[in-house]
């Protein structure tokens, strides 16, 4: 007989290596276009004797990595436990400049009656990759504008320092005309003996909504104004070329009589034998204040007969603007019968008879 045994032998293969984890000390990059994230991806080299190794680090972030530092420490495990591990400082700079886009140029007329214009206009729309950024501006929205052109300036950056600008131009026109005001229509008349009259009239008002205004006239006042209406006129302007016109009238009036003196009074003697004389005389000359032509009207032509007794002859001056004047003087005619009256000592005595007698004392 032939006695056989056997044994069975359980062999346990102990792995006591450890797995084997490397990562650079230190990552100084910049973020990835448009993002506030950098990706960093092939950051370790893990190998481990088992074909199987697990990885871990403590940053929630996985691969993709913030602006700023951020410290990692990745632990490499196999099947067996055994483990090893590596420190990851990563620094994400953020070199990439915001993003902001401006309104507009902005074209208005001032508020009414203001030289400024309150402005408002749509906010600009300001980005960045951070996700963070803070935006001023040179203006506010909604202030008061000046006329003329400004820029506005806005400028937008983000935590990292980086920054940008945009700008528009608010342009404020002045188009509101200036206010101007003339006075009342003017009346007068003529000074004495001038056919014109010295008008002294308030300068018209003139005001505009950007402060400033220069008024220029036809006339100035205390000017000489002839006789009849002349029409005044006042220009407003601004400095924007607006312009404002009033007008007003000024009527001198001719209300002055002509000037005429009338020959002195005549006594005369009836011719012999008759109970006429004739008389002459000198016509009279007239002038008047507004030079034009003076038309003289009489009652009597010189060199005709006149009958005994008083005859008054008017002369009547009239000048174009219906302005008369009347002057007279007498013609007496002394006829025979007179005469004998006052030497036969009748008591009829004219006043013809005293012209006589005071006539014929002076003459001896």
């Amino acid at each position: 007989m032939i006695l056989t045994t056997a044994c069975h032998v359980i062999l346990v293969f102990l792995d006591n290596e450890k797995p084997y984890v490397s990562c650079p000390k230190e990552i100084d990059t910049s973020t990835d276009i448009g993002k506030g994230t950098a990706d960093i991806s092939a950051l370790l080299n893990i190998s481990d004797n088992s074909g199987y190794v697990d990885v871990s680090g403590n940053t929630t972030y996985g691969f993709e990595f913030p602006i700023g530092k951020t410290v990692v420490s990745f632990v490499a495990r196999d099947p067996s436990g055994n483990n090893d591990s590596c420190v990851l400082t990563v620094i994400v700079r953020d070199g990439e400049t915001p993003e902001i886009i401006c309104p507009e140029n902005i074209t208005k007329d001032t508020d009414p009656g203001e030289p400024t214009a309150i402005l408002m206009w749509p906010l600009p729309d300001a980005t960045d990759n951070s996700g963070r950024v803070h935006v001023t501006s040179t203006h506010q929205w909604g202030s008061d504008f000046n006329i003329g052109i400004t820029v506005v300036t806005y400028t937008v950056s983000d935590p990292s320092g980086n920054i940008a600008e945009c700008f528009f131009i608010v342009t404020v026109t002045d188009n509101e005309n200036p206010i101007l005001k003339c006075p009342n229509n003017i009346e007068a008349s003529t000074d004495h003996r001038k056919p014109t009259r010295l008008v002294d009239f308030p300068l018209p008002n003139a005001a505009d909504n950007s402060g400033h205004v220069t008024l220029n006239g036809s006339h100035i006042p205390g000017s000489r104004f002839p006789i009849g209406t002349d029409v005044v006129s006042f220009v407003a302007r601004d400095p924007y070329g607006n312009t404002q016109t009033c007008k007003f009238n000024i009527t001198v009036i001719d209300d002055e009589k002509p000037t005429m003196i009338c020959p002195e009074s005549i006594v005369t003697f009836a011719d012999p034998g008759k109970t006429t004389s004739v008389a002459n005389w000198p016509i009279p000359t007239a002038s008047d204040n507004s030079g034009g032509v003076v038309k003289l009207n009489n009652s009597h032509d010189p060199g005709i007969l006149f009958p005994l007794g008083k005859t008054v002859i008017f002369y009547t001056a009239t000048d174009q603007f219906g302005n008369a004047y009347t002057c007279n003087f007498t013609v007496t005619v002394i006829g025979d019968e007179t005469v004998i009256q006052f030497a036969v000592g009748k008591p009829y005595v004219t006043d013809d008879c005293l012209t006589w007698m005071a006539m014929k004392l002076h003459s001896m």
